[in-house]
């Protein structure tokens, strides 16, 4: 590394705006040796450095470098594409915007391990997102899906799933490939029923199903041997019907949260 670059690189790392524009002026000049470095074109970093000064974000350091980037309560109505230049970032704060859809380049972020996007009004979850295969907790509460979304039916190190005040009307029977989900939200929703299949998903601790439509006691939920919690209120149940009270009985150590059962 050459001592010009050397000190591009300092410039880049100052808490000082100022200078930091100044290193991405410099970095005209070095762009072959910038996009060795940085895996990115200097444009995508300046794009990314510049919506993040422009919205009063704080960050120390290298961009790429971050680790865990918090965007979350700015009335942010759009992601930059310039996003996925982040490869190391871990966790990704993004909740209580205005977002309604999601850059396809967020499923360049293959390092993310959480994902808060809950009070928006996503719609949709972009195809890519199939790829952030190491994702553990994903929590997409108070949004606008209108299904569930499949793209992230391959993360098999998905431990926490937060889908409740949604619009989702069924849930996939491919959920079960989701076999380290130890919580499950999907309350305020308009589910009816749960796939039999459901049942493979044998470390669910925390289940909340409250605020759909259900009128039949789901006995799928049964099988969970290692269920700690339980919300099924303000669904169509009849509290007396007798799965329910066998339900009570075998699951003493089951914490039924507000419901109306």
């Amino acid at each position: 590394m050459t001592q010009e670059f050397e000190n591009l690189l300092n410039l880049l790392k100052s808490s000082i705006s100022e200078n930091v524009m100044l290193g991405l002026q410099v970095a005209q000049n070095y762009k072959s040796e910038f996009e060795a470095y940085f895996g990115c074109l200097a444009e995508q970093y300046e794009d990314l450095y510049s919506f993040l000064e422009k919205n009063d974000i704080k960050v120390e350091g290298l961009l790429t470098d971050l680790v865990a980037l918090d965007m979350s309560r700015n009335n942010l109505t759009e992601i930059p594409r310039s996003i996925g230049i982040l490869k190391k970032l871990e966790v990704l704060d993004l909740y209580e915007n205005n977002i309604s859809e999601l850059p396809l380049e967020i499923g360049y972020l293959t390092s993310l391990k959480e994902l808060y996007l809950y009070t928006n009004g996503i719609l949709i979850i972009p195809k890519t997102f199939k790829n952030l295969i190491n994702l553990e907790d994903f929590v997409c509460f108070e949004n606008d899906l209108n299904s569930f979304p499949m793209e992230i039916l391959q993360f098999d190190k998905l431990s926490g799933l937060y889908l409740q005040d949604n619009k989702i009307t069924f849930l996939p029977v491919e959920v079960t490939n989701l076999k380290y989900l130890k919580n499950l939200y999907l309350g305020n929703n308009k589910l009816t029923t749960l796939p039999r299949e459901i049942i493979k998903l044998e470390k669910i601790e925390r289940l909340g199903l409250n605020g759909n439509d259900f009128q039949v006691f789901p006995l799928e939920i049964t099988t969970f041997k290692n269920l700690r919690k339980l919300r099924l209120d303000l669904n169509q149940l009849d509290k007396f019907s007798s799965e329910i009270e066998k339900f009570r009985a075998v699951n003493k150590n089951v914490l039924i949260d507000h419901t109306e059962l």
